[in-house]
């Protein structure tokens, strides 16, 4: 029960959930949604959590929610996706270093 989550998450994509193409994939997943929550227009609300009068001035918890996840996958894609693209080309070239010396 405790491996649904990485069963779902290799027939979803493809690759294994610890793997460097799942590296990757976390990255190219997180820098999508960023740029698709950037084209959508949610940067804009941002302002509303710094005082500033927002476009939706109306409802404040739409704007406050909004606001909170285009945060969060605006850090996600500043600090998660390079780190996750960094460990994917790292732990693939550990591991063709390491296969390599095996079959030697």
């Amino acid at each position: 029960m405790k491996h649904i989550g990485k069963k779902i998450f290799s027939r979803f994509l493809g690759v294994s959930f610890f793997s460097p193409g799942g590296f990757f994939s976390y990255a190219v997943i997180i820098t999508i949604t960023y740029f698709l929550l950037e084209a959508i227009g949610l940067r804009s609300y941002t302002s509303i959590l710094f005082g500033m009068d927002s476009a939706a001035a109306g409802n404040s918890w739409l704007a406050i929610s909004l606001a909170g996840i285009y945060l969060f996958f605006y850090f996600a894609f500043v600090l998660l996706a390079p780190i996750f693209l960094l460990s994917s080309i790292l732990f693939f070239f550990i591991l063709k270093v390491f296969q390599d010396r095996a079959h030697a």
